[in-house]
């Protein structure tokens, strides 16, 4: 792999791993197989997420602080918006429909990897693997 095919495999795994820290865990797990191609993640990768029990219990609130945190009804309902301000925020539809591109400008924006087109050659000889201690997806 050269230079330029090395540093944008870097940039998508970069996208990649902001990606997977905005995922559920089942979504992660899915991805990473995506990418990664494993089943399921090795035991020390589980062990080093199990939640441990706390050693001391919560800190019970004083009566005060229950009492600075209750919430209050309001004394006064919301305002009704007039006619004019609600008039003022309605959506209007489109008059026009979308344009219809030209053939050409289709077939511009249908280029293949590797095709013709691309300016860059691929060579797939790299291995996607997530680093649990950095928490992102790196290659080798």
């Amino acid at each position: 792999m050269d230079e330029k095919q090395a540093r944008i495999v870097e940039r998508l795994l970069k996208k990649l791993s902001a990606l997977r820290a905005t995922l559920s865990d089942d979504e992660r797990m899915v991805l990473d197989h995506l990418i990664v191609g494993e089943q399921a993640p090795a035991q020390d990768e589980v062990q080093a997420h199990v939640l441990k029990p706390a050693k001391v219990g919560a800190k019970t609130p004083g009566q005060d602080e229950v009492r600075a945190h209750v919430l209050k009804p309001a004394k006064v309902g919301a305002k009704t918006p007039g006619q004019d301000e609600v008039r003022a925020h309605a959506l209007n539809p489109a008059k026009v429909g979308a344009k219809t591109p030209a053939q050409d400008e289709v077939r511009a924006h249908m280029a293949q990897p590797g095709g013709a087109d691309s300016k860059v050659q691929w060579v797939s000889t790299f291995h996607v693997f997530f680093d649990p201690e950095k928490e992102e997806y790196r290659y080798i």
